[in-house]
């Protein structure tokens, strides 16, 4: 059986903010539907297009499972209180937990900038490939991820290269360790190392520099030493 996508469309930044802006206010699936509708049919003639955009944009903020219900209310917390240029880490974070595909994306795109700065598209094609399958649906998907990510000034597309743009330095210990909490969950883990945590992939257009003294005593997480000195996290069972 396919894999699921889920993340078919192109998203704005804008879009994700007024999900959520929308969903604090209202608290109504129906009332956020028909903003995001009214918002996003003056750009996107076809209606079947809307809507499977606006489907993305609530799996992200609204319709929510209860293990994810924390991180989305924490986030909600967060977003009034954090400035334009850092709201960006909250949608990211959603988007990683609800979307594998969209994590798989960020993970290649995070390897591959590692090894080389320049990035071919058709690697990253590849790389998708070889774990999703050879469709037609899959590499479109994966080229409106790519063009929303372009809109969200995390990367640039050159002809067939892409290349990471100036990453966010993230300092605020609490969002942090709320982003740390959504990169563990998208990992689908019992445990990691710290250190395998801190520098995941998936976080690529952010700067995390965060010491273990803060997931020690953070709610979020327990910390353990294995063998040798080796610095391991796992996630409290808090609802």
């Amino acid at each position: 059986m396919s894999k699921e996508i889920g993340f078919l469309n192109y998203i704005r930044l804008g879009w994700l903010d007024a999900t959520l802006a929308h969903h604090i206010s209202s608290k109504n699936i129906e009332t956020v539907k028909k903003n995001l509708y009214n918002l996003i049919e003056k750009e996107i003639q076809s209606k079947e297009v809307t809507r499977k955009t606006i489907d993305v944009l609530t799996r992200t903020w609204v319709r929510i499972p209860s293990e994810d219900k924390g991180l989305q209310e924490d986030a909600m917390k967060f977003y009034d209180e954090i400035p334009p240029s850092k709201k960006l880490l909250l949608h990211w974070g959603m988007l990683l937990i609800r979307f594998p595909f969209f994590r798989d994306i960020c993970y290649y795109i995070g390897l591959l900038d590692s090894i080389q700065k320049e990035i071919p598209v058709k690697k990253l094609h590849q790389k998708m490939i070889e774990k999703w399958g050879h469709r037609t649906s899959m590499i479109r998907a994966l080229d409106r991820v790519i063009q929303s990510m372009i809109e969200w000034n995390v990367i640039t597309k050159s002809n067939s290269f892409l290349y990471v743009n100036e990453p966010i330095e993230i300092k605020e210990t609490d969002l942090l360790l709320w982003f740390l909490e959504c990169l563990f969950k998208a990992e689908n883990v019992q445990t990691m190392t710290y250190e395998n945590l801190i520098s995941s992939l998936t976080k690529f257009p952010f700067v995390i520099n965060l010491p273990s003294y803060y997931v020690k005593k953070s709610k979020r997480f327990e910390y353990y030493i294995q063998g040798t000195n080796l610095e391991t996290v796992s996630l409290k069972n808090v609802t």
